[in-house]
Parts: structure tokens; C-alpha cells; sequence
């Protein structure tokens, strides 16, 4: 198993050795990657039937989780360079996903928002990585599976609090 093999370099440096700490950040190492693997995303857009690139998703999910925002403030959620997000939401916004309108606090700024297709393409990416985490733990017992749910919204939770740029 690739989380449980030991590295026994990377053991012998550490000062505490081996523990529920390291193994867990492994854990979260391979879970990261996996889950942003360019082909992974590629195949669940494909299995969804929509064309959004890898980096849309992330603009996506902040507009749909915190409503309307100015494009700086979405970089400080998703904690890239403004040119970064720039890039990405000039693609969304050509595909119809995303729109921006002046803001009406600052008539030089403007504010994005999800559009109704948006809202539904990202509802059909999010049913296609349903699906995907459904198959790897279908085997898993009920109780199983609603103690990992609580315990990972429980660390996603505090690491939230913990993220230097979070809006509140």
C-alpha cells in the first residue's frame, strides 16, 4: 500500500520517529495528489459530459460556497496570485459558467458570481466525484464511513480556522 510502505530515510530523521502524526500526513499527501491529478479531474469531467479544466473547479466551488466575490478576494480563498485566478475565471466567464458585475460598493471593482449553467456544471462535477469517493469505500461499513466523514469535516474544519488568508 502506497500510505503504509515506510521510508525508513525519511523515519530515521524524524525526532519523534514513527507515529499517528506522520502517518497521517502521508495519508493526506496521497489524497491531495490523487485528487489533483490533471487525468483524474480529466476523467470525471469527462463521466460528468462537461469541459472544465482542472483549474476552474477551484473558482467554482469558492463562488458556490461563499457567494459573490471580488477576483481578489477569491484569490485570498483559493491562496493563488491574483494573475493566477485572473486567468482562470476569464476562461469561466467565456464559457458562460461565471459573470462579473460592477460592484456597488466600488465602481471600479467588480463582483463574481455563478451563473445558472455554471451552477450546473458544477453540480455535475460534484455528482461525478460523489461517485468516485462512493466506489472506493463501497465496501466500507455504513459505520465506517460516517466516522470517516466526521472526522475529516472535523480536520478540514480546523484547518480551516487555522489558514492565515480565510474569509470568515
Amino acid at each position: 500500500m502506497i500510505v503504509s510502505a515506510i521510508d525508513s530515510r525519511i523515519m530515521s530523521e524524524s525526532s519523534n520517529g514513527p507515529g499517528w502524526s506522520d502517518e497521517l500526513e502521508r495519508a493526506l499527501t496521497v489524497l491531495v495528489r490523487k485528487g489533483n491529478l490533471p487525468h483524474l479531474h480529466d476523467r470525471l469531467a469527462r463521466q460528468a459530459g462537461i469541459p472544465l479544466d482542472r483549474g476552474g473547479y477551484g473558482p467554482l466551488i469558492s463562488l458556490a460556497d461563499q457567494g459573490e466575490m471580488r477576483l481578489s478576494e477569491m484569490a485570498e480563498v483559493l491562496e493563488v496570485s491574483t494573475s493566477t485566478v485572473s486567468r482562470h475565471v476569464r476562461r469561466l466567464i467565456q464559457d458562460g459558467l461565471v459573470r462579473s458585475a460592477g460592484d456597488p460598493d466600488d465602481a471600479r471593482a467588480s463582483r463574481l458570481c455563478l451563473t445558472p449553467k455554471g451552477v450546473k456544471v458544477l453540480g455535475k462535477l460534484r455528482d461525478a466525484r460523489q461517485r468516485w469517493v462512493e466506489e472506493i469505500v463501497a465496501d466500507w461499513s455504513a459505520e465506517d464511513r460516517k466516522r470517516l466523514t466526521e472526522l475529516l469535516v472535523r480536520f478540514a474544519d480546523d484547518s480551516w480556522k487555522r489558514s492565515p488568508n480565510r474569509r470568515a
